[in-house]
């Protein structure tokens, strides 16, 4: 947006050089319509921050600059009286792309009046093709068509970094957020959201007939439409482009396209409650589309195509339902060609989950070949349960991989007009059954079975492994670094469900991908574990330079991930409904760049839910997000640190859109944005809880969270340290956050903060400060404030030990990888005494007995264990009386 409105400087200042006029409002003149009706061709009119009940009808003039301070603090509300913005016919088309309309929400429109009258709640279009820029088109209402906007008659509308959401299409309305008939529109960097269409024709988010419409980088999610077709996008007799697009979460189909013309381009449609696509009397092209996750009541699940024809490339239609037949796919005379489509894990509640075609021509693709596994139905009926053709002409399959190597009729009917070439498959004898060994020096000719006979690549015994859900098999990784240069491998390598990979240490196995690609992907992976490994030196101009993670549930446990780059989400991208769980993970140095919006420099999460337990995010950067960026999405942050990380905006967390997070003694400290939220930027109907925290020394602000128009964002804190009190939250409302007891405004008193090590001092006033209905410390005191809890000695009674003075001791130290531990004990105390070892995390790691134990030492051989700090306790009868600390240098 900061980009947009540098344009918007730069045609403002031209306009000045050219004489043109600068009304403000209210200082020239009170209302927006006054400035408006004085204005002349090439003036601007700038509208200071606050709210102006109005319902504005724009003169017979081109060329004016409406210009708002900003989305957030410059509100034109229609006050349920009409249309907030209308344009109208009688403009007679003088109206071009050189109008501009910027910088506002506009609201609360209702158009309820007569005829034309009861369309455009938001803003009404005929005949007109003003420019929308960096605005937000929320809460408005037609008693017909265009909830949001309402554009006919040869409009050509320009809409770009535009929010249109909660808009209704009320009685028979269609196209809840947008309604287009015999117009262009071009929608670029644009989310529809949660618009409603009524019983008619369609639409929830867009309806669109007799028109044309380019969509860039757009987000239709969440849409209702109450009669059943194109809850996200309705087209009928029109022609659609959608490049980068996703189509998510709608209630009803995702897309309904009737006699027209579609042209996709990485495009997302996922979990809608109906059809992915249905194609009626339509031609179409797919290129690099997802479909998933979407669900028929009847037919189709992931698309349908019903006297259609259309050419798909590089197009997965995986894990979609329909209770009737073709979970993924259904098309009835029609003609397809298909190039690297997968149709993978769909089912259909009766017949055929894979693909059910009826009289139509169905062209595969020699070279690019198609993937047709894992489908199902849920009676397992017997018959065509991935390929079912009926009166079909006579069908040349070739694919890299189908469920079996010779088909039968109960995975493809009927077999006699079905013509396979298959060259693998997922549920033949040819796969290993066991786990494998991989080592930089192994030979992928060797059988990879035993650490003796390891296969060279990962991505080679990926391959070879067979998995699902009854057969959970781990590759084990050796030491050494693994990259295009040291044993060939791979990236990325897109990962496998049921299968885990284990490293021989963070520090000892190392996947590097050099900056060729990302380095692991994880698509619809119920279950996989990672766990031993760093990831590093991925890149990617998408999303997840180190892991990308989309309807996918791994566990990802003691990794370092850093060093890695993508548009978004640096280190890792975790979406679609993802499940992603990360413990004792390091994600440092990682980058988000994008010449549009980079966002998640560490972790970018998007509608998914992701948890993070004794992890430290540090020194990321990207524009919204340094740290983590949390879209639509729910967050649990237990024992993590985030430091170091910058941004423009949210230098710690920045999220948005109705997210969800919990915090539980976490440190966010040292974090930088330019502009707002420093350490956390809370925006758009999002809610965080804090508890046991720490924020200390987050520029320019610890919370920065604004009150947005019906529907801010919530904050609860309690029994944490935040640097300038309630003071250090920067809201427009205090309603926005919620000021519990046990909450301090006192230096934290880190070990070293200004050098990344936020251990808390022996004087620190968050030891014992958490709150006190929370688990106990390890030590067995009172929670801590913080990521790590302060160790302390627990008192003894004389009566219960005579010994005073235990001289416990280590030598050497630093060592590697042994280490002699002293103490002074009588032989009773000896009995029942121990040696407890904590990493630095506060994680016991070892237990040694020390009965019996010769001139009263012991012996410590740490070779499995990492370089760093340990703590040592000597405890007798169950009670811990002295503490000492030693390093471990390998």
């Amino acid at each position: 947006m900061k980009k947009t409105f540098l344009v918007i400087l730069v045609l403002f200042c031209t306009n000045l050089w050219l004489n043109a006029i600068v009304i403000n409002v209210p200082a020239d003149y009170e209302t927006i319509q006054a400035g408006l009706d004085v204005a002349v061709e090439g003036d601007s009119v700038l509208v200071a921050d606050g709210i102006y009940y109005e319902n504005i009808d724009w003169p017979d003039v081109n060329g004016i600059s409406l210009i708002g301070s900003s989305e957030e603090n410059c509100i034109i509300d229609g006050n349920y009286l009409a249309s907030v913005i209308r344009f109208e016919e009688d403009l007679e088309g003088i109206i071009d792309t050189t109008t501009l309309i910027a910088g506002f929400t506009i609201q609360n429109g209702r158009a309820y009046g007569d005829d034309v009258y009861k369309h455009g709640g938001g803003i009404f279009c005929s005949d007109s093709s003003p420019s929308l820029v960096n605005v937000t088109i929320n809460d408005n209402s037609a008693f017909y068509d265009g909830g949001g906007i309402y554009c006919e008659n040869n409009s050509n509308l320009s809409i770009e970094h535009v929010i249109i959401s909660n808009n209704w299409g009320i009685d028979e309305g269609s196209g809840g957020g947008i309604y287009c008939e015999n117009s262009d529109v071009s929608l670029r960097y644009t989310i529809v959201e949660n618009n409603h269409a009524g019983y008619w024709n369609g639409g929830g988010g867009i309806y669109c007939k007799y028109s044309s419409m380019v969509l860039e980088n757009v987000q239709i999610i969440n849409n209702i439409y109450y009669g059943g077709s194109g809850d996200g996008i309705y087209c009928k007799y029109s022609d659609l482009c959608l490049e980068n697009v996703e189509i998510n979460n709608n209630s009803g189909d995702g897309l309904f396209c009737n006699e027209s013309d579609l042209n996709l381009e990485n495009v997302e449609i996922n979990n809608n409650s109906g059809r992915g696509i249905s194609f009626v009397n339509s031609t179409s092209s797919l290129l690099n589309v997802n479909i998933s996750n979407n669900s028929a009541n009847d037919y189709g699940g992931g698309l349908s195509f019903v006297n259609s024809t259309s050419g798909l490339l590089n197009v997965n239609i995986n894990n979609n339902s329909a209770d009737d037949y073709g979970g993924g796919l259904f098309c009835e005379d029609s003609n397809l060609d298909l190039e690297n489509v997968s149709i993978v894990n769909n089912t259909a509640e009766n017949h055929n989950g894979g693909m059910h075609c009826i009289e139509s021509r169905i062209l595969f693709s020699n070279e690019n070949r198609c993937n047709i596994y894992s489908n199902t139905t849920s009676n397992n009926r017997d018959s065509g349960i991935d390929i079912f053709a009926f009166n079909c002409l006579t069908i040349d399959v070739y694919l890299d991989t189908f469920t079996v190597i010779t088909p039968s009729e109960h995975y493809a009917y009927p077999i006699d007009n079905i013509n396979f070439d298959i060259l693998n498959s997922v549920e033949e004898n040819n796969l290993i059954d066991a786990d494998l060994f991989v080592a930089v020096e192994g030979d992928d000719t060797n059988s990879g079975t035993s650490p003796n006979d390891p296969f060279k690549t990962i991505g080679h015994a990926l391959e070879m492994l067979f998995n699902n859900n009854l057969n959970i098999n781990t590759i084990y990784l050796a030491e050494g670094i693994y990259s295009p240069s040291t044993n060939g491998e791979v990236f990325p390598l897109v990962w496998s469900n049921y299968v885990n990979l284990i490293g021989a240490g963070e520090e000892l196995s190392v996947l590097d991908a050099e900056n060729s690609a990302n380095i692991l992907k994880f698509n619809y992976v119920d279950e996989a574990q990672i766990n031993g490994i760093t990831i590093m030196n991925g890149l990617t101009d998408d999303y997840g330079g180190g892991i990308y993670c989309q309807h996918s549930s791994p566990t990802l446990e003691n990794l370092t991930i850093h060093n890695n780059t993508a548009g978004s989400g640096g280190g890792i991208y975790c979406g679609g409904d993802s499940n992603l769980s990360l413990k004792n993970v390091t994600i440092n140095n990682n980058v988000a760049l994008s010449i549009v919006y980079s966002r998640g420099g560490g972790v970018k999460c998007v509608s998914a839910n992701i948890s993070l337990e004794n992890t430290t995010i540090s020194n990321n950067s990207a524009e919204e997000g340094g740290g983590c960026f949390i879209y639509h999405a729910n967050a649990s942050l237990k024992n993590v640190t985030i430091d170091g990380n910058i941004a423009n905006d949210g230098g710690g967390i920045y999220c948005r859109y109705a997210s969800q997070l919990n915090f539980m003694n976490v440190t966010i400290s040292n974090n930088i944005a330019d502009d707002y939220g420093g350490g956390i930027a809370c925006l758009f109907v999002s809610n965080i809880s804090l508890i046991n925290c720490i924020m200390w020394n987050n520029l320019p602000q610890e919370v920065f969270t604004p009150n947005y128009a019906n529907g801010g964002s919530s904050i609860t804190i309690s029994y944490s340290d935040i640097q300038g009190g309630y003071a250090g939250i920067e809201i427009n409302n205090d309603d926005t956050v919620y000021w519990e007891e046990g909450n301090i405004d006192l230096d934290p008193l880190f070990v070293d903060g200004d050098n990344g090590d936020y251990h808390l001092t022996e004087f620190s006033p968050c030891i014992d400060a958490g709150d006190p209905t929370s688990p106990f410390d390890p030590d067995g005191t009172i929670a801590d404030m913080g990521a790590f809890y302060y160790h302390q000695d627990v008192g003894i009674n004389d009566n219960e030990l005579a010994v005073t003075n235990y001289q416990l001791a280590n030598y050497p130290n630093p060592f590697n990888p042994t280490t002699t531990i002293s103490f002074s004990l009588s032989a009773e105390n000896m009995e029942n005494a121990e040696i407890k070892i904590f990493n630095i995390k506060g994680q016991l790691v070892e237990t040694l007995q020390i009965t019996n134990s010769p001139n009263q030492q012991i012996i410590w051989n740490a070779e499995k264990q990492a370089s760093g700090v340990y703590f040592y306790k000597l405890v007798v009868d169950g009670i811990a009386v002295d503490t000492k600390k030693m390093l471990l240098l390998k």
